[in-house]
């Protein structure tokens, strides 16, 4: 059974903060949604007003959250889990570029939506769609390529699969 700190922790969606209660449960992402819920009124605002500067912002604080995150634990706890590294760079810094492409995803939407014809409209999402598939399922293959490097603590693969994916998923919306 979980410990009463882990409960507690898991009541208040903050159980990430520790690695070890992390994974008593499947939900281990939420409070990193919660998080992003809670700053998102900030991104938003950010993003509205500097569209461009706000993509490199987000997607540069994502990987500087993940490279030093890695190369931290491997300088202070060299024997340091694939678990481990995974838990820590999966904070939410380390995954703010996804949420970023949901919310030009969403913004894209609504402002293509009032200024082009609905036929159209309709034609570039299905292309989007296939386009999107196709190249996720490219991405797949080539995540299974290097599947063994990942799961071994790949560097290259911690850092950015990731941020490929939530693009190539983006393409859906």
């Amino acid at each position: 059974l979980p410990s009463f700190g882990s409960t507690l922790f898991h009541l208040v969606l903050t159980h990430n903060l520790r690695e070890a209660w992390t994974f008593y449960a499947p939900w281990w992402t939420l409070p990193i949604e919660w998080y992003f819920y809670l700053i998102f009124p900030l991104l938003l605002a950010a993003l509205v007003r500097h569209t461009g500067g706000s993509l490199i912002l987000f997607l540069v604080t994502a990987i500087a959250w993940r490279v030093g995150s890695f190369f931290w634990l491997e300088a202070t706890t060299p024997e340091a889990s694939v678990g481990t590294k995974v838990w820590l760079i999966h904070q939410l810094p380390g995954r703010i570029d996804q949420f970023f492409v949901g919310i030009v995803a969403a913004l894209l939407t609504h402002r293509l939506r009032s200024t082009i014809r609905k036929d159209f409209l309709a034609r570039l999402s299905n292309d989007l769609l296939l386009a999107g598939a196709a190249l996720l399922i490219l991405w797949l293959y080539v995540l299974a390529w290097f599947f063994e490097g990942y799961w071994q603590g790949e560097y290259a693969l911690v850092f950015y699969w990731n941020s490929v994916a939530a693009l190539l998923i983006g393409c859906f919306l």
